[in-house]
């Protein structure tokens, strides 16, 4: 889902974005893919 957002903002270039901050992506299993979304 988090590349159909990136997509959608990157098309659209709004002028601010949002984007809520999950919990589990502070868990160390989660890093790699919270790097991918940085």
């Amino acid at each position: 889902m988090v590349e159909k957002i990136l997509r959608a903002v990157r098309e659209l270039r709004p002028r601010a974005f949002v984007f809520e901050n999950v919990r589990g992506l502070l868990f160390p299993r989660a890093r790699r893919y919270f790097d991918y979304i940085l």
